[in-house]
């Protein structure tokens, strides 16, 4: 488990990623926290959403032990940052989350 720091603004972020080379699966919990989203209502989303690929990995949590946690493949990690509502998020990241989201919608459209 690699542990990354993504810089959102004044934020940091941290995502724990499995190293699986292209099946590389990222931790959900960390992230959707440090967004400052409720774990419980992302984790009932992504696991009815059938167009993510949801499973648990063992990773290390905020106290230092290790637990599994559920995942989503890395590539897919743009796609639901794409569903989430950047009215609930983190002020300080809100615009970035914007600008993100709507460079992929560009992406997908060209």
């Amino acid at each position: 488990m690699k542990e990354l720091k993504l810089q959102v603004g004044s934020v940091d972020i941290v995502a724990f990623v499995s190293e699986r080379d292209e099946n590389a699966m990222v931790a959900l919990r960390p992230f959707v926290e440090d967004l400052g989203l409720s774990w419980a209502s992302q984790a009932a989303k992504l696991r009815k959403n059938p167009q993510f690929s949801c499973s648990d990995i063992e990773a290390v949590g905020a106290d230092g032990k290790s637990r599994e946690m559920l995942s989503i493949p890395v590539k897919q990690l743009g796609m639901w940052l794409c569903t989430v509502n950047a009215n609930r998020v983190k002020p300080e990241i809100r615009e970035e989350l914007i600008q993100f989201q709507t460079c992929l919608q560009a992406a997908a459209y060209s």
